[in-house]
């Protein structure tokens, strides 16, 4: 079995942090929830119950809204503000937030000693006389 996380670059910043792999739930996630939801079947009704089928459906929804929060809340670079996600859809939106992430980062004090951010430097074009 791999690693849950792999580190990446962002691709605003580039500055170096960890991302989760997994999106979306597995066969492994299932059979816990399934697990899970016979155990409480179990303590409930001290048998398996066609009611159980309420549990599992609940285990699996919130299996799946945790390992999708905790992705789409990884991806999200926490030095510049970068989103790729929006970035797909919007990148004028996109910039919006990196602007008004160094805009709240100019005004928090405790971000006054920290590293400067090395973003891309963009070069004036310079004309040929």
């Amino acid at each position: 079995m791999g690693k849950a996380s792999r580190r990446c670059f962002c691709a605003f910043c580039r500055s170096e942090r960890n991302v989760y792999r997994k999106r979306h739930i597995g066969v492994v996630d299932m059979f816990l929830a399934l697990a899970a939801s016979a155990l409480l079947s179990f303590i409930i009704w001290q048998d398996l119950d066609p009611r159980l089928a309420i549990f599992f459906s609940l285990g699996l929804g919130l299996a799946e809204l945790f390992i999708v929060f905790r992705w789409r809340l990884s991806i999200v670079c926490s030095k510049c503000g970068f989103d790729p996600v929006i970035y797909r859809k919007s990148p004028e939106q996109a910039a919006e937030r990196v602007k008004a992430h160094y805009k709240s980062r100019r005004e928090d004090p405790l971000w006054m000693m920290a590293p400067p951010p090395s973003l891309p430097r963009i070069a004036k074009e310079r004309s040929r006389l």
